[in-house]
């Protein structure tokens, strides 16, 4: 298990001064069930799957219920060859923040499964 180091997305409006753009995301090269991911700053987080060669089903875990009721966590696919995103909102919600479960992971969110690692890439970037 890993925690990726959060990355903030550089804010390129009006009032960026430099010429040059462009950043590295937080990075998972290897994951391992139960990796963490840094939620809950500025708008939100994008996190992206990217697999070469392998499929890989990805459970994301929920904490709180849902406005439904039920815990139920979210299930991202990957087909073999794939590049899929998903963006969790910082809506004060927190419906995956570990804090609830694990205060030493409160701000986290955490990836219960990866059917298969083969291949696979994990990114996540703050948006500002």
């Amino acid at each position: 298990m890993a925690t990726m180091t959060r990355v903030t997305a550089a804010n390129l409006g009006a009032a960026f001064a430099g010429a040059a753009a462009g950043q590295q995301w937080g990075v998972l090269a290897t994951p391992v069930n139960g990796d963490l991911i840094p939620i809950g700053s500025g708008q939100g987080t994008l996190i992206a799957f990217r697999t070469t060669g392998t499929a890989s089903t990805i459970v994301i875990d929920s904490v709180l219920t849902t406005q439904y009721g039920t815990d139920q966590d979210l299930t991202v696919t990957l087909a073999a060859t794939d590049f899929q995103f998903i963006f969790i909102d910082s809506d004060g919600y927190n419906r995956f923040d570990q804090g609830p479960n694990n205060p030493a992971n409160a701000g986290l969110l955490k990836i219960s499964t990866y059917s298969s690692t083969v291949g696979l890439t994990v990114y996540g970037v703050t948006i500002p």
